[in-house]
């Protein structure tokens, strides 16, 4: 029986006649025959000296072959399973790039190693110049993150042996600004001014709760560790736009978010979804494998008031709270993403929790009303009435150390969505009539405060607008789209709201 090895797998990039580049890409695993390996899907790849002999005939190699028994002994010793000892085996291995070099009648063969994170001057030579170097580095790193870890490294090098070779071809500073041209970042800190209005365009009414919400996120921003951060319990009815101010966000500061229904998550070993796979494989998935993009997401826990039990014993109630206690500390995850195994850190997350918490909000209506119904002093809600009422660990709710609470929609704020939210369903049949069939979609006032009545009587929040738009203008929408004539104007009407068969078309 053949011994079974695993391998890195390299990528070649030519970068002229007679040098070449190889970076880790993924680690493989099969058997070795006379220095190709044959992986276990049949495909087979020749060693990285074979390929840099061959130039540009091979795209792939592979490098660093080893035994599946050796690689066990090496990183087994602390209970690891073979996927865990194969990720960190291609972790220790990740961050080097191979420089190749074969002169033209093949008389030369050279490869030198370099960690990107580690540069070490002496690998450079004058065969491998620093305008040669930056063409490699600037030609293969495709993702800007790598780029920034090593600018500092890569200007370092160049103002050395600029000095030392006199190449009148780079000069450092004209270098230096081209790199930061290149390596121009976007901001880290947030301007939460900006943040702010730009939230108040798509979710309405709910001004208090953007602003500690967008002070939530610069906070975390800064924090260093995840005790220091600023997480939300953000309570309200369905529809309030829980998740809609922090989806918004996201998308303003470019970090991948994640809304992962809590109900769906159960304690390891029972059936139903997990952290890994609800939460941490979404994020891998939208950054495309980018660790460290996806460690810095923003996650929304929904529906976390459904959690509540009396029980620590609950596999699907407060058994799962506690089980997240250790991905709130921050904790390392083993995440399967794309055939490889990931070594997923949560410390850097921004993580909200989400809920209705009707129990505690009837409560807290009960208290507004008195002695024959005389109206008192509101009660206010207190983090202690989760745990008293909602029946939430004091252990999970203290890592949320800041309350908002949502305003409950008024017709008026119903009014506002309709004309004037940027996610409004109206603003977007408007674009659509005008940019597909040339025809301009009118509404009366009529028509805005029926909609925005009838939403407040279906109790589902603003994503109830969608359903009554939708209904409203499926017979109109049906019209124009297949009418061989041309009209110019729809007019929707207070009547158009409970029969679709009543508008106006010109």
């Amino acid at each position: 029986m053949k011994e079974r090895y695993c391998s890195i797998l390299m990528k070649k990039e030519t970068l002229g006649n007679d040098y070449f580049l190889y970076k880790p890409i993924d680690i493989i695993e099969g058997t070795l025959n006379d220095d190709i390996f044959e992986t276990n899907m049949g495909k087979e790849y020749l060693a990285m000296y074979d390929a840099v002999l061959s130039k540009s005939e091979y795209e792939y190699c592979f490098a660093n072959a080893i035994k599946i028994d050796e690689l066990n002994k090496m990183y087994g010793l602390d209970g690891t399973d073979i996927c865990d000892q194969l990720a960190r085996y291609y972790e220790d291995y990740n961050s080097l790039i191979y420089i190749g070099h074969v002169s033209l009648d093949n008389s030369k063969i050279e490869t030198k190693e370099i960690d990107l994170y580690n540069l070490d001057k002496s690998l450079l030579t004058e065969e491998i110049t620093p305008e040669k170097f930056s063409n490699i580095l600037m030609s293969f790193l495709g993702e800007k993150e790598e780029y920034i870890k090593i600018k500092e490294e890569m200007l370092n090098l160049f103002n050395h042996y600029d000095n030392k070779y006199k190449i009148e071809s780079i000069s450092y500073k004209k270098k230096e600004q081209e790199l930061n041209e290149l390596f121009k970042e976007e901001k880290k800190t947030l301007n939460v001014k900006e943040l702010y209005e730009e939230t108040k365009k798509v979710v309405k009414g709910q001004d208090e709760a953007i602003k500690d919400i967008v002070a939530s996120i610069e906070i975390d921003s800064y924090a260093k560790n995840p005790s220091e951060r600023n997480r939300c319990l953000i309570v309200g009815k369905t529809g309030c736009g829980k998740t809609e101010i922090i989806r918004t966000i996201g998308n303003l500061v470019d970090r991948p978010f994640v809304r992962t229904d809590s109900t769906q998550i159960t304690v390891a070993g029972y059936v139903g979804g997990t952290i890994e796979g609800n939460i941490l494989l979404p994020l891998l998935s939208m950054c495309n494998g980018n660790l460290e993009k996806a460690e810095n997401g923003i996650v929304a826990l929904d529906e976390i008031d459904k959690k509540g039990s009396s029980s620590n014993d609950d596999v699907s109630g407060r058994g799962v709270l506690n089980s997240l206690l250790p991905f709130l500390d921050g904790t390392e995850f083993n995440v399967k993403y794309n055939n490889r195994i990931y070594r997923f850190d949560t410390s850097k997350l921004t993580v909200f929790a989400l809920g209705a918490f009707m129990n505690i909000l009837d409560y807290q209506t009960k208290n507004v009303l008195g002695f024959n119904n005389q109206i008192v002093e509101k009660k206010e809600i207190t983090l202690d009435d989760f745990s008293k009422i909602g029946m939430m660990p004091n252990e999970f709710i203290g890592r949320f150390p800041v309350l908002v609470m949502m305003n409950e929609l008024t017709l008026d704020n119903y009014i506002d969505i309709l004309v004037n939210s940027k996610n409004s369903g109206l603003k977007f049949y408007e674009n659509y009539f005008k940019e597909i069939h040339n025809v301009n979609l009118k509404y009366t006032d009529k028509f805005i405060e029926e909609v925005a009545k009838k939403a407040m009587d279906l109790k589902l929040g603003a994503r109830s607008l969608k359903r009554i738009i939708e209904d409203s203008i499926k017979d109109v929408r049906w019209n124009i789209m297949t009418s061989d004539c041309q009209h110019n104007e729809i007019i929707l009407n207070e009547e158009t709201v409970n029969n679709p068969k009543i508008y106006k078309i010109n």
